[in-house]
C-alpha cells in the first residue's frame, strides 16, 4: 500500500508509526487491515488486481526533443486485435488499430499511440479482441514539460527585477 513504519521529520529526526496508524490510514483507503490476515487477504487481492490489469493506471512522460511515450500492454496469452484511443484534454481523439501476436516473451508490449501528444493530462484506452474475448483498459497519460518555464521565456531576455517561482 505505501504506507511507510516511519517517517523523518524536517529536522532529520525518525518517527515510527504505529500499527493503529498505519490501521487506520488502510481503513481510510478501503483497505480492511486489522489482522495480520486481513491484511494479507487485502494484499493479495491487490496483486491480483493489479496482475489482472491490461495497463498501468498512470503513466508520467517527460518531454524530449525526439521520442515520444508508448502504452505498455500486458502481453496476451492468445493473438488480439487492438484499438488504442487517445483522448487529449483540448478535446481531440484519435484511433490506431494494429494487431498483437500470441507468445510474447516479454511480461508487455510497447505500442505506439496514435501521435505524440502536447503537455497535459490524457486519457488513452485500450481494447483487445480475442477468441476469448473483449479487454479494456485505461490509463491517465500526463507529459510534463522537459523543463521549467524559465524567466527568459517569460521576459522574452530582457532583465527584470522580481520574483518567479514554478507552482506545479
Amino acid at each position: 500500500l505505501g504506507i511507510l513504519p516511519s517517517y523523518w521529520d524536517i529536522h532529520g529526526n525518525a518517527h515510527p508509526t504505529s500499527d493503529a496508524t498505519r490501521e487506520a490510514l488502510a481503513a481510510a483507503m478501503g483497505v480492511p487491515a486489522s489482522t495480520d490476515a486481513e491484511a494479507a487477504r487485502a494484499l493479495a487481492a491487490l496483486d491480483a488486481e493489479e496482475a489482472a490489469g491490461l495497463v498501468d493506471p498512470v503513466l508520467v512522460w517527460r518531454q524530449w526533443a525526439e521520442g515520444a511515450p508508448s502504452l505498455r500492454v500486458r502481453s496476451p496469452a492468445a493473438a488480439a486485435d487492438y484499438e488504442i484511443e487517445l483522448l487529449q484534454e483540448d478535446g481531440r481523439t484519435e484511433r490506431i488499430r494494429g494487431r498483437l501476436e500470441a507468445g510474447a516473451e516479454a511480461r508487455t508490449t510497447a505500442l505506439a499511440l496514435p501521435f505524440r501528444p502536447d503537455e497535459g493530462y490524457h486519457t488513452v484506452r485500450i481494447t483487445l479482441e480475442a477468441s476469448g474475448g473483449v479487454a479494456r483498459g485505461e490509463q491517465l497519460l500526463v507529459l510534463s514539460p522537459r523543463t521549467c518555464f524559465g524567466t527568459a521565456e517569460a521576459l522574452g531576455g530582457r532583465p527584470r527585477f522580481g520574483l518567479f517561482a514554478n507552482l506545479y
